[in-house]
C-alpha cells in the first residue's frame, strides 16, 4: 500500500470517519506487514480507547525494527505518540497471548461454518418453495418469480398448469444460518438476516400504500413513490417513509426493537400488533410514541413503550448486510445472541457471570465459528468448548 494512502487511511481511523470498506483495507494492510491478524474485542472499553488502541497497535507494529518503515505525516505521528502513552496496559489479540490459547486449537475438530445465502417463499395457497444456495436473491413480482441473476425460480412442482396459485401474500423466511437478498413487485430491495421473515402481497397496484411485515432484521432500500407510503410493520412498531435506507433489528428474543436511518426520512410509531396482550392502558398518544427520524439517527423501542433517538453510525447497523459482526459495548450474551442465529448454534453459560462482560469490536461474519471464539477468548477470562451445535462458555 502507497504511504499516501496509508496516512488516508490512518486519518479516517482517528477521525472514526472510515468506512467499513476503509476500514477492513486499513486491517487487510496490517495483517499482510505482520503476519497475525487482530482482534478488536476488548473487556469493559468504551468505543474511543478501542479507536485509538487499535488504531495504536496498527502503527505500533508498523513502527518496529522488523518492519518496513513507512512514513507517516507529522499530525499521525503525533496521534500515534499520544495513543501509545494513553493505551498502555489495555489488551488485543497478538502473538504472546495468540501462544497462551493454543490449548483451545483442538475445538477445531467440531468447527462449525458460517451460514450462508438460502430462504424458503410461501404462497398464499401454503405451498413452500426452497430457494436455491447458490444464488444470492430473488425478484418477485406479480406472476412470477426469478432469481436476481434473471434465471427463473422452478415452481412447477407446486403450481402445476396453475400459475394463478403463485399471486397473493408471500412470505420470504431465512432460517438461523441464512440470508437472503429480496426485490419486491414495486423495486424495493430488502436484505434478510438471519431467522427473520418479511410478509407482502404480490403486487402493490390498487393499494392505498405499500405494507410488508418484519420478524428479525432487514435492510431496505425503498424505491420511491411520493403517492404510496411504504409501511413496515413489526410486533410492536409501524415505519413508514416514501423512500429511503433503512435497517430495522425485530427479533423476538431481544429486549428493544431498533430502527437505524441511513438516507432519505421515516416516522417510526408505536404501534403492536397485539395490543389486547399489551400489559397497563396505552389509549393516548404521548410525545414518545412517534418519532421522525433523520439520516445517522437510531429509534429505540423498549419494552415499556417508550421511543427514545440517539446519533449513531449508521455503517454499524448494517456492518451484518456487509459481512461483518459489529459490537459496540455490548455483553457477551448479546453478542453471543447474534452469534448464535449466524451459526445456528446453541449456547450455553457453565458460568453465568459472563455473561455480563462487555466487549465492543468488527469480525467477519464468514470465519468459522472458532474463529470468533478464539478472539473472545484471546482478550477475556472466558474459555470455550464446542459439541455438536452447542457452544459451551465458562
Amino acid at each position: 500500500m502507497e504511504n499516501q494512502r496509508l496516512d488516508e487511511l490512518i486519518e479516517k481511523y482517528i477521525l472514526k470517519t472510515a468506512t467499513i470498506q476503509e476500514q477492513q483495507e486499513l486491517l487487510d494492510w496490517y495483517n499482510t506487514e505482520n503476519g497475525e491478524e487482530i482482534a478488536w474485542l476488548s473487556e469493559q472499553l468504551n468505543e474511543e480507547v478501542l479507536v485509538k488502541q487499535r488504531l495504536l497497535l496498527n502503527i505500533n507494529k508498523q513502527i518496529q525494527p522488523k518492519s518496513k518503515s513507512v512514513k507517516l505525516c507529522p499530525r499521525i505521528a503525533a496521534a500515534a505518540a499520544i495513543l501509545l502513552v494513553a493505551g498502555a496496559g489495555l489488551f488485543f489479540f497478538n502473538s504472546d497471548r495468540g501462544i497462551q490459547k493454543q490449548v483451545q486449537d483442538d475445538v477445531a475438530v467440531n468447527d462449525i461454518a458460517p451460514g450462508k445465502n438460502t430462504a424458503t417463499i410461501t404462497l398464499a395457497n401454503g405451498k413452500t418453495i426452497q430457494l436455491s444456495d447458490a444464488k444470492t436473491g430473488v425478484i418477485i413480482d406479480a406472476t412470477s418469480l426469478k432469481y436476481n441473476d434473471n434465471t427463473q425460480v422452478n415452481t412447477s412442482a407446486i403450481t402445476g398448469r396453475h400459475p394463478e396459485l403463485v399471486s397473493g401474500p408471500r412470505t420470504v423466511q431465512t432460517p438461523r444460518g441464512g440470508t437472503y437478498q429480496i426485490t419486491l413487485p414495486d423495486g424495493t430491495k430488502v436484505w434478510l438476516n438471519a431467522a427473520s421473515s418479511l410478509s407482502f402481497p404480490s403486487t402493490f397496484q390498487g393499494l392505498g400504500n405499500r405494507k410488508v411485515e418484519l420478524s428479525g432484521e432487514a435492510y431496505f432500500e425503498v424505491a420511491k413513490d411520493k403517492t404510496h407510503a411504504f409501511i413496515v410493520t413489526t410486533e410492536k412498531q409501524e415505519v413508514e417513509v416514501l423512500g429511503t435506507h433503512f435497517n430495522i433489528n425485530s427479533y423476538a428474543d431481544e429486549p428493544n426493537t431498533k430502527t437505524t436511518l441511513l438516507e432519505g426520512s421515516v416516522r417510526v410509531a408505536y404501534a403492536p400488533r397485539h395490543p389486547e396482550f399489551i400489559s397497563g392502558s396505552h389509549t393516548s398518544k404521548s410525545t414518545m410514541d412517534e418519532v421522525i427520524l433523520k439520516p445517522n439517527q437510531q429509534a429505540i423501542l423498549t419494552d415499556n413503550t417508550n421511543i427514545t433517538v440517539k446519533q449513531v453510525d449508521p455503517e454499524d447497523a448494517i456492518a451484518w448486510k456487509n459481512g461483518y459482526f459489529m459490537f459496540n459495548t455490548e455483553t457477551l450474551q448479546e453478542v453471543m445472541n447474534k452469534v448464535a442465529r449466524w451459526y445456528d448454534v446453541n449456547v450455553q453459560y457453565q458460568n453465568p457471570e459472563v455473561k455480563k462482560l462487555k466487549f465492543s469490536g468488527t469480525m467477519s461474519r464468514y470465519d468459522n465459528i472458532s474463529q470468533i471464539l478464539k478472539k473472545i477468548a484471546a482478550i477475556s477470562n472466558v474459555s470455550y468448548s464446542i459439541k455438536g451445535k452447542t457452544v459451551f462458555l465458562k
